[in-house]
């Protein structure tokens, strides 16, 4: 057994170092000189290497893979062949030095952002959305625009176009041409009461702000000036506004009268203006539906028929409280006053529906405070304010012949209506005489006269 093992030990002595020395000459391990370890001994003087079981050991536990080595020298050696064929290309190949084509300039003008292409796209993009917002909002407003649209809306006549900034007419002259509006106002409501007969008439609204006291103020200003025995009722109890308007005391008015605390001759008041007269709404009551559905309001309107050539009620809104439809049934005909633009045209046709449902005939619709400067629609129908603002310049008469005598017609005796007294004043309606033809100036041919 002793014998065996030294064998063995004598075998693996011999042939190892031999079968290492064999790899390192093939080049599959490095250098000894890389290794201390396996460095040769030259203090010792020994020719072969020293502590061979240490050396052993240390390269089993080194354990380099032959492969890596292989491969990674292949690699080595492939990219240097690379490098030298294409070191070898460019160095065979003609060498130019570089040339300018064109020289290198600094630009006019900023590639980006493009400022007036920016400008243009987003004017057109906010015109486009600012137009299609106003369409938008356009049809959203559901108030009455358009004299055609209350027309078709309603199947009544537009009486007048009122412009917006009209001053009370008691306090204008009366030559004036915010006059003109309630002139043509009253000439379309003449034509419309003949039709019905209507003496008494009643200025309603649908709701509140519209200007219905207003438009009842100038228009019975209009039928005064025209020479028309007028009388102006202040019927809204709630909230007055005629005294304020003709600047007249209101202690006592209508509702003292319908109380029978006052007389009919205390209660109409006699205005600054000839031919026109007043009853205010007098003091505040709280029995205002008794009082204006009482027996003494239709007496009190059949003897205004009888004293008065027309007769004007200022009622409150319609749809708002019940006043005006008892005010409204006892009239003969009625207003309605719309304001532009302010309120929806269902309200409109509710206000018509309350005045057939009382059997109120209704006379037309005057459209008020219109913005006529900013709604091109009426220009023509305000156009007489430039009319009234340019007088017509003097021109010399030519000579002509003058207009020939014409046979004298035969004057119409007329016996004068008895007067009534009220407050002092004389309210007599005078007669129509005719003026005999001859006794007119003779005028030259040819002349326009206004």
């Amino acid at each position: 057994m002793h014998l065996l093992s030294r064998a063995f030990i004598l075998v693996v002595l011999v042939l190892v170092p031999g079968a290492f020395l064999n790899a390192q000459n093939t080049g599959y391990l490095p250098s000894p000189s890389t290794f201390p370890l396996f460095r040769p001994n030259t203090d010792l003087g020994e020719g072969f290497y020293s502590n061979l079981p240490l050396r052993l050991s240390v390269f089993t536990a080194v354990g380099y893979d032959d492969n890596i080595f292989a491969l990674q020298e292949r690699k080595l050696l492939e990219e240097a062949k690379t490098r030298l064929s294409s070191e070898t290309m460019e160095r065979t190949m003609p060498q130019k030095p570089a040339t300018i084509r064109d020289p290198a300039e600094p630009p006019s003008f900023p590639s980006r952002p493009k400022i007036l292409l920016n400008l243009s796209l987003g004017a057109v993009a906010g015109l486009v959305l600012g137009v299609a917002f106003a369409f938008f909002l356009e049809y959203l407003d559901t108030s009455v625009k358009t004299m055609d649209e209350v027309e078709k809306l309603l199947d009544l006549p537009v009486l007048a176009v009122i412009p917006k900034g009209i001053h009370i007419l008691p306090q204008m002259s009366e030559d004036s041409s915010d006059a003109e509006a309630y002139r043509i106002l009253k000439t379309n409501v003449d034509f419309s009461r003949q039709k019905v007969a209507a003496s008494v008439m009643s200025v309603v609204s649908g709701g509140p702000s519209e200007g219905k006291s207003t438009t009842a103020c100038n228009l019975a200003t209009a039928y005064a000036a025209a020479g028309q025995q007028t009388l102006l009722i202040d019927s809204d109890l709630r909230r007055p506004a005629q005294h304020e308007l003709f600047t007249l005391d209101n202690r006592v008015g209508l509702s003292e009268y319908l109380r029978g605390k006052a007389t009919l001759d205390d209660a109409i008041q006699v205005c600054h203006l000839p031919n026109l007269f007043v009853i205010t709404s007098g003091t505040a009551s709280s029995s205002v539906v008794s009082m204006l559905n009482s027996d003494k309001m239709r007496e009190l309107v059949d003897t205004m028929k009888e004293w008065f050539d027309v007769v004007i009620f200022d009622c409150p809104p319609i749809l708002g409280v019940s006043d005006a439809l008892m005010v409204t049934a006892l009239a003969e005909g009625s207003l309605i006053v719309a304001q532009h633009r302010k309120f929806p045209r269902s309200m409109l046709i509710r206000v018509k529906g309350a005045l057939q449902g009382i059997g109120t005939k209704c006379l037309g619709v005057v459209l008020n405070n219109v913005d006529v400067r900013h709604d091109n629609t009426y220009q023509y129908y305000t156009s007489y304010s430039q009319y009234y603002s340019k007088p017509r310049p003097k021109q010399k008469p030519k000579e002509k012949p003058t207009k020939l005598s014409a046979v004298s017609r035969v004057k119409k005796e007329t016996q004068p209506e008895p007067t009534l007294s009220i407050n002092g004043a004389e309210t007599e309606k005078r007669p129509q005489v005719g003026i005999p033809v001859d006794e007119l100036a003779a005028e030259p041919f040819g002349e326009d006269v206004y």
